[in-house]
């Protein structure tokens, strides 16, 4: 008698591609990332449509706790 195994896959919820609201105004529910840069482009031009830490630190807006606003820990010293 052979025993089975099985496996649940226990990872982290899918991560979103977009943001859930604009970082700029009170729009949210874009539904798809096309949705999204559509807005970013047509309302915002000029503005970064996917922050860093230094356009949130410039632009003073809320994080939403994306993968693209996080710091990066650099290896290296500058001297």
């Amino acid at each position: 008698m052979s025993k089975s195994f099985y496996v649940i896959n226990a990872t982290r919820p899918s991560v979103s591609s977009f943001p859930p609201k604009c970082y700029y105004c009170d729009s949210k529910n874009f539904g798809s990332v096309d949705g999204y840069e559509h807005h970013i482009v047509t309302r915002h031009p000029n503005l970064p449509g996917y922050p860093g830490p230094a356009d949130i630190k410039y632009y003073r807006l809320e994080k939403q706790d994306m993968s693209w606003e996080r710091e990066i820990k650099a290896d290296f010293e500058w001297k």
